[in-house]
């Protein structure tokens, strides 16, 4: 029976074989291309582990695949993808609103960007916002109504 980094490995040598850059990169580098994923990615965990870059990190990996998998997710006709990355885009914002006004607490935080790494947008969005949201849903939606029509109100008099 396969161990669980023996799987991990097979898994991510099936995944990998399907780049063609990655099997240039073995293929000039004589590094096996799960060798150098692993190493990269166990250098990157340590990084934000550490808090060394871990806001600049983490905002790599919360743009860049993100954009262009909402990009494919728009033009696919799988609306399974759609409701995924809009998740994904409700909970990107929650943080980065509570991070504008906490920046300075957040540093002091143990382990803040590894977590927020780790943890998937869906958990935090089933288990924080959509209660919070549901419940206070009435709420915000007068209180942009009113806005709405202020902000109108002050743009028809000019």
């Amino acid at each position: 029976m396969a161990s669980i980094p023996q799987k991990l490995q097979e898994f991510l040598d099936k995944q990998l074989s399907q780049v063609a850059v990655m099997n240039e990169f073995e293929k000039k580098t004589q590094i096996p291309k799960t060798y150098a994923v692993l190493g990269v990615g166990g250098v990157f965990l340590t990084l934000i582990f550490f808090n060394i870059w871990g806001n600049l990190l983490v905002n790599l990996v919360g743009f860049v695949y993100p954009c262009y998998a909402s990009f494919k997710a728009i033009e696919s006709s799988d609306t399974r993808d759609d409701i995924q990355w809009l998740t994904y885009w409700v909970v990107f914002g929650f943080f980065n609103t509570i991070e504008f006004f906490s920046d300075v607490l957040i540093y002091w935080i143990p382990l803040y960007y590894t977590i927020k790494t780790l943890v998937g947008a869906s958990v935090v969005y089933k288990e924080v916002l959509r209660p919070l949201l549901v419940r206070n849903e009435n709420k915000i939606d007068t209180a942009f109504s009113n806005l709405k029509k202020k902000v109108t109100d002050e743009l028809k008099k000019d």
